[in-house]
């Protein structure tokens, strides 16, 4: 326990950190696409995944969603940390400050995580509060939407 403590208040150990979580952050982007891309299958492809999602891989999921919660808070600790550190190591600012070799996604990069957080924030509150309903293809099909209506 100690190893990792020690780890963790170096700054190469968050940046290290950072890196794995990034990563983890990435495989689940790759599979929830790959998973989204089912519905170009055919709708039973779609319903197939979904069902599998729900039934024997349910504790695979959780255990997902778990491992992305505590990535996604590591991540942000690690950067805030990392920034206030870099702050704090140079009170003053440069005078003229001249990027060496830099692309626009380097530049940008502390913006685009601060804008994917809360972007995604906003959209799971936003699909919590409203109520959503299941229904079926047939459902869909017969023009009874939303179920109930006349």
């Amino acid at each position: 326990m100690n190893t990792l403590l020690t780890f963790w208040r170096s700054t190469i150990g968050k940046k290290v950190v950072m890196g794995v979580t990034g990563l983890i952050g990435l495989g689940f982007v790759i599979g929830h696409m790959a998973g989204n891309l089912q519905a170009f299958s055919g709708a039973e492809k779609l319903d197939a995944y979904g069902a599998l999602l729900q039934g024997p891989l349910h504790e695979l999921v959780l255990l997902a969603r778990v491992v992305l919660i505590a990535s996604v808070l590591l991540h942000v600790t690690a950067a805030y940390q990392l920034t206030m550190l870099s702050r704090a190591a140079r009170p003053v600012g440069y005078t003229g400050r001249k990027p060496q070799v830099s692309t626009l996604a380097s530049k940008t990069l502390r913006w685009g995580g601060v804008l994917l957080l809360v972007s995604s924030s906003s959209i799971s509150c936003t699909s919590r509060s409203a109520r959503c309903t299941r229904t079926s293809r047939k459902e869909r099909s017969t023009g009874i939407w939303p179920p109930g209506s006349p």
